[in-house]
């Protein structure tokens, strides 16, 4: 009888001590298993870090690249631009906050359509200079990823029928 008890509590310490231990580790340790990071290698990290530092540096040169064509074309303009300011492309928004609705839709669809009209795939984004009364409006923009010429397209407001809208004036190669 003596004999059973023991192999009794052997068996019993064998299937119960791997469980208990289990429960006692998952309780005492500080970190849940679900919050625990996965394993990455550190091939694949600075792979990613690389990766990444080489797109920063891609996206500035890439801006630096555009700020120096738009400067080189507001010098071809042969136009004074102290009184203008100067947007992004796409931050024409800012500029039709300040105007009407009727007036912001005529400058957004002259804009488009004059641009539509000569621009072509690979050529950069343009600026848009703005005169401060709102009045007068010049995109520049290079062609052929920045290899090519400047083109200029000019734009004013008329307001001969007493409602501000904008026309084409001209495109001129710079």
């Amino acid at each position: 009888m003596e004999y059973v008890k023991y192999l009794f509590h052997i068996l019993c310490i064998a299937i119960l001590f791997p469980t208990a231990m289990s429960i006692v580790y998952s309780i005492s340790s500080p970190v849940a298993s679900s919050q625990t990071k996965p394993y990455i290698p550190v091939e694949t990290r600075l792979y990613t870090e690389k990766q990444q530092r080489n797109n920063d540096q891609s996206t500035v040169e890439f801006d630096d690249h555009i700020k120096r064509s738009w400067s080189k074309g507001i010098n071809r303009l042969n136009v004074s631009t102290t009184n203008y300011l100067q947007f992004n492309y796409f931050d024409t928004d800012k500029i039709t906050q300040k105007m009407g609705d009727e007036e912001a839709t005529s400058f957004n669809d002259t804009l488009l359509n004059s641009l539509i009209s000569v621009r072509k795939k690979g050529d950069l984004v343009p600026i848009v200079l703005i005169n401060k009364e709102l009045s007068e409006a010049i995109l520049v923009f290079q062609e052929n990823e920045g290899k090519g010429g400047f083109v200029g397209i000019f734009m004013s407001v008329n307001s001969i029928t007493g409602k501000k809208k904008w026309q084409l004036d001209s495109i001129k190669n710079l």
